[in-house]
């Protein structure tokens, strides 16, 4: 994934949840990475987060960060495709974010 399409699926941790349902309307894959002022990933965030988070009583103008997955899964960028393919395997996910050494998102790995 380019880095263009890396922004198109990026939001800061201050974005409310309305605005991260419009990003994932928008985004292909479904997921959106939340960063910091730093442009480090903090959490991401899927359909089933946001479903998950308004059944609970989240409100459509709470902060993302209330929805958010700060666990997830991702890999520096010296790891090999073939660990990567794994890490996916493993976990049962589609996307990996790849991460530089200050944790900002270089690319995001699908199955090779």
């Amino acid at each position: 994934m380019a880095n263009s399409e890396l922004a198109d699926i990026t939001t800061p941790g201050s974005a409310t949840i309305r605005e991260v349902i419009a990003v994932l309307d928008r985004s292909p894959i479904k997921l959106v990475l939340v960063v910091d002022g730093s442009n480090r990933l903090t959490a991401t965030v899927t359909d089933g987060d946001v479903r998950r988070g308004l059944l609970a009583g989240c409100e459509l103008r709470d902060p993302v960060t209330h929805i958010a997955r700060r666990e997830f899964i991702a890999v520096g960028e010296e790891t090999r495709t073939k660990e990567r393919d794994e890490k996916l395997r493993t976990h049962g996910i589609s996307y990996l974010p790849v991460l530089d050494s200050s944790g900002r998102v270089l690319e995001l790995h699908s199955w090779s």
